[in-house]
């Protein structure tokens, strides 16, 4: 991986589970590690400090969540950084464009229950158009150690699943962990309108097949296969139970390299017992520019 993971902070819980989940992996793979805190753009209190002559309280609020965070983050250093932005998600997505990040950590809802990511509506939506990898930390990560054995890529040939591929070979090489590639032949469709009926054990029988050998053709040496048959999201659901990290690939839609929830990555992140990365087609990345209120390192 590239020397960056960023992780967003705010007040919430969920953001020392994003904390913990990111100094993990980044001292796992030896990344930077950068804690980022988006504030909104306040006229009034930007008129205030300057008239007070004091720093923006904004600002200052966020250096302390910032503090804390890193506190959290020992053994390592991480650079911090506070930004104002007309909105958390779209501060999140800039900076780890300019960051040229290869990963963005954010935590869960508050509201869910422990071990399950379960999206809150800004976790949503900081994954909705990402342009990189997105990891979802489960509520209550940080109250643990958690530790990389075994990754997890969901696997069904298409560009997407082999992006994510990639990305788990990676971490797995890195970290050590073992790779598993898990595929799931998905049964036929309960209703068909043509007067034409398919032999469905047939067709089942010859997509189970195919769907075997792209896996052996993909999983390389010393990797682990699986290949599992029946509802994708049920599937995955369960073999997240079994793993410690779980990387899918996002739908094939809308604009590349963005991370978009498709109805069965969407589902599996909700409800996943263990951390989860979504991973967004391969594409050139513009970085937009930021107004960055920090001097960086602190």
């Amino acid at each position: 991986m590239s020397g960056v993971i960023v992780v967003g902070v705010d007040a919430h819980d969920q953001s020392r589970d994003a904390t913990a989940l990111g100094a993990a992996l980044a001292g796992a793979i030896g990344a930077e590690l950068v804690l980022v805190h988006v504030h909104p753009i306040d006229p009034f209190a930007d008129a205030l400090a300057y008239q007070t002559g004091t720093e923006d309280p904004l600002q200052a609020e966020g250096e302390t969540l910032l503090d804390r965070a890193a506190e959290a983050a020992a053994p390592l250093t991480p650079r911090t950084l506070t930004v104002a932005a007309a909105s958390t998600v779209g501060g999140l997505h800039r900076v780890a464009a300019r960051e040229n990040a290869e990963l963005l950590v954010v935590g869960s809802s508050h509201r869910g229950p422990v071990g399950r990511t379960l999206l809150g509506s800004h976790t949503e939506r900081v994954m909705a158009g990402a342009p990189c990898p997105v990891a979802v930390a489960p509520h209550g990560l940080a109250g643990g150690t958690w530790t990389p054995k075994q990754i997890v890529a969901a696997f069904d040939g298409s560009t997407e699943a082999h992006e994510a591929l990639t990305l788990a070979r990676r971490l797995a090489a890195e970290t050590g962990a073992q790779l598993r590639l898990v595929g799931v032949a998905v049964g036929p469709l309960d209703r068909w309108e043509y007067e034409y009926k398919p032999d469905w054990r047939e067709v089942e029988q010859r997509r189970e097949a195919e769907l075997r050998q792209i896996l052996r053709d993909e999983a390389g040496e010393g990797v682990d296969t699986e290949l599992r048959l029946g509802d994708p999201v049920e599937q995955l659901l369960d073999v997240a139970t079994e793993t410690d990290l779980l990387v899918l690939g996002s739908r094939g839609y809308g604009p590349v390299r963005r991370v978009l929830l498709g109805s069965v990555s969407g589902r599996v992140v909700r409800d996943a017992p263990c951390p989860v990365i979504v991973v967004p087609r391969s594409a050139t990345v513009e970085v937009p520019d930021v107004r960055d209120t920090s001097t960086g390192s602190r």
